[in-house]
């Protein structure tokens, strides 16, 4: 039996993914306490100078720089927080004990750390060298000036994203709607985690609970994309008419998900009712892809009210489901959710590097292979004449059934076809 869905190549199939991603499906206002890890929506300029003040970068004393070296009196202490009279100006042969991040009074131009002083027994402050002006003094303006643009549209808010924001005085900010995503497993076979006893041919549903953990971790937790929302659509019988479409009905209009995501029944066997029903009820792209594992991966699209439902039918076996979402899925949610794609659209994929094989790979004769892998830094070796080189090792047997391969995995090694 010969499947009717031509083979697509991955880059074929990353194009045809992208192409048919809309834009974010709409902004929402959060406060700063809640942005953490969202896409920011609309551009953050600054209102004001940072610092907007002269201010010192050490614990030490503000100094006319022309009185140096020598014994200075010191005539006031300025501590961070602490505000100077608008009258006061440092006069000539005084100097201010001054803490870091205290505004430096006028007519000082330099501060002296504390550590290149002696403080003399009268009170006094020994300098014994020369400093230049401007020394350990943050000039008005010189972290961000006003009306600089702080953070563009399309950035991910990190750690370092929310603290420039609470810099500047914002305490809310539009970022991207998250996306919704479904996830449903299909097959007679399954059984879920908390269902009972297995029956004879019956099987765990691995799928859902790693799939959900999947879009929780790769795109929620480490990094990528905000609170993505996760419907669990529970597991589809092949053998109980219309369930499928049904679980698809209520994913589309009731949950209103933007990207689904199943799992089994893709294949080419009888009771692989996902491709045709896709065919029923939207647009299947693809329906083949050359690769491994992965094959059947099934891409496609379901309108509602006038904007499209992304989705992906990965194969039944939990590392090809794994994999799929990995170079395809997660490139998806990234771009809907509103990151920018960067020049080559580097930003929504996983980076790649050059690696050195740690032994030797058997190569497929048909398919090119995302082998499951450990990299490492291989430190002082000399391999083609660098110091330092990636290392790649396989995690063992590589067959789509067995999960354990990606365990200890950190890299998706690409392994082209043999060559006869």
């Amino acid at each position: 039996k010969e499947s009717s869905y031509p083979m697509v190549d991955m880059t074929s199939a990353f194009q045809t993914v992208l192409a048919n991603t809309d834009s974010p499906k709409g902004k929402i206002t959060l406060p700063l306490s809640s942005v953490l890890g969202h896409i920011l929506a609309t551009d953050v300029f600054s209102s004001c100078e940072i610092p907007p003040f002269p201010a010192s970068i050490m614990d030490g004393y503000a100094v006319h720089s022309c009185d140096l070296p020598g014994e200075l009196p010191v005539i006031i202490d300025i501590n961070a927080g602490g505000t100077v009279p608008e009258s006061f100006e440092l006069p000539l042969k005084n100097v201010a004990r001054i803490m870091t991040g205290a505004p430096v009074p006028k007519g000082a131009d330099a501060v002296v750390k504390v550590e290149d002083t002696l403080l003399l027994p009268n009170g006094n402050v020994q300098f014994p060298k020369s400093i230049t002006p401007g020394k350990f003094i943050r000039k008005i303006g010189s972290d961000l000036s006003n009306g600089q643009l702080v953070l563009p549209a399309g950035e991910r808010l990190g750690p370092a994203e929310v603290g420039l924001l609470a810099t500047c005085g914002i305490d809310s900010v539009q970022v991207y709607k998250p996306v919704k995503v479904g996830i449903l497993s299909t097959g007679d076979e399954l059984v879920a985690v908390d269902g009972g006893q297995l029956g004879t041919g019956q099987i765990r549903d691995s799928n859902r609970p790693m799939l959900i953990a999947a879009v929780k971790y790769y795109l929620n937790i480490h990094g990528e994309v905000g609170d993505n929302e996760v419907v669990d659509l529970g597991i589809a019988k092949d053998t109980e008419p219309g369930q499928i479409e049904s679980r698809f009905q209520d994913a589309i209009h009731k949950h209103k998900c933007d990207v689904i995501l199943t799992t089994g029944g893709v294949s080419m066997g009888e009771l692989d009712l996902v491709k045709p029903l896709l065919e029923k009820i939207g647009q299947v792209h693809f329906g083949r892809i050359h690769m491994k594992p992965g094959k059947p991966t099934t891409f496609a699209t379901v309108e509602r009210d006038g904007s499209k439902v992304l989705v992906f039918g990965l194969p039944g076996n939990p590392v090809s489901a794994l994999v799929t979402f990995q170079l395809l899925v997660i490139p998806t949610i990234k771009k809907l959710s509103g990151v920018k794609g960067g020049q080559n659209q580097e930003n929504w994929f996983f980076p790649q590097v050059r690696v050195v094989l740690g032994h030797d790979f058997n190569l497929d004769r048909v398919r090119p292979e995302y082998h499951r892998a450990n990299v490492r830094f291989v430190e002082n070796g000399e391999q083609n004449g660098v110091g330092g080189y990636y290392e790649a090792r396989s995690t063992g047997e590589q067959r789509s059934s067995r999960l354990l391969s990606f365990r200890t995995a950190n890299a998706l090694l690409i392994l082209p076809v043999a060559q006869e």
